[in-house]
């Protein structure tokens, strides 16, 4: 079913520059709208790309791509050097009308009104991760003209004694179960769902209703964004899309009157200044 409501298109591919000039899909970004301002939001592995390999990222839009402003805000791993041990990993940067314009003729900017803050796990619940499998990126490297595929996965979550045991908390993460090679299309025919490596940033949707109609006949709301595959445990993870707007809010206190707040969160969110790598350590999750 072709989905009717724009809000699918908030996410768009990420890209950075090879040592021989070519663009690599590296991950997802996820493009917010808070009317005085628009951001784009991704994993922080993905940013880190950047610091790690001094290369510059760019979004993928309907024209040619468009080079990312530096720095990202993003989260510091509890262990230097290692990003598998950041349990948020989301990294966010705050774009400049003209870079904003640029994008959204071939992207959406996602208005606050379709963000739930407030969304709560529930057993056995479906969720939609959105991104671009690197997998799937068919670039014309002579004709200079990348070929991004989105694709959608739709999981049911993972028991909360599950997530604990795996080191993540349902007030901060969203945890589906994944089997690749156990998986269906919107028709019902078996499949097999390309490797998420390229997901990660993407948006992650819930709502209420029949999942299979969502973008269809409802528009559900973002409240996730993906940052990691858990192999071992067949499992996608996303952090809540409410911890990164508090620090969005903090960090740009202009627009934080306008930022969805999640009910009852006490925000405790240190915003640590961008250092260049070889004083905060890097790395990235696979």
């Amino acid at each position: 079913m072709k989905p009717e409501f724009e809000s699918i298109n908030c996410v768009c591919p990420i890209y950075a520059a090879s040592d021989r000039g070519r663009a690599n899909l590296i991950g997802t970004g996820t493009l917010l709208d808070f009317g005085k301002a628009r951001f784009l939001v991704t994993a922080a592995h993905v940013e880190g790309e950047r610091v790690e390999n001094n290369v510059a990222l760019y979004a993928g839009t309907s024209g040619p791509l468009v080079e990312l402003p530096q720095p990202f805000q993003s989260t510091v791993p509890p262990a230097p050097g290692n990003r598998r041990h950041d349990r948020l990993d989301f990294a966010f940067v705050r774009l400049s009308d003209p870079l904003a314009d640029r994008i959204a003729r071939g992207r959406f900017f996602l208005p606050f009104t379709l963000i739930g803050v407030n969304d709560n796990i529930k057993p056995r619940a479906h969720y939609v991760f959105t991104g671009f499998p690197a997998s799937r990126e068919k670039t014309d490297y002579k004709n200079k003209k990348t070929k991004p595929s989105r694709f959608c996965f739709t999981g049911l979550t993972i028991p909360p004694n599950r997530m604990s045991a795996i080191g993540l908390h349902p007030e901060a993460h969203i945890a589906v179960e994944f089997n690749r090679d156990e998986v269906h299309d919107a028709s019902g025919n078996p499949g097999c769902f390309p490797c998420p490596s390229g997901m990660s940033g993407g948006a992650v949707w819930g709502g209420t209703g029949d999942f299979r109609r969502w973008f269809v006949q409802s528009a559900p709301q973002l409240v996730g964004i993906g940052i990691e595959h858990l192999q071992p445990h067949a499992a996608l993870v996303a952090v809540r899309i409410h911890l990164i707007l508090a620090a969005i809010s903090k960090f740009h206190s202009d627009i934080a009157p306008f930022v969805p707040k999640r009910q009852g969160f006490d925000n405790e969110i240190t915003i640590v200044p961008w250092k260049p790598l070889s004083q905060t350590g890097g790395g990235k999750r696979g």
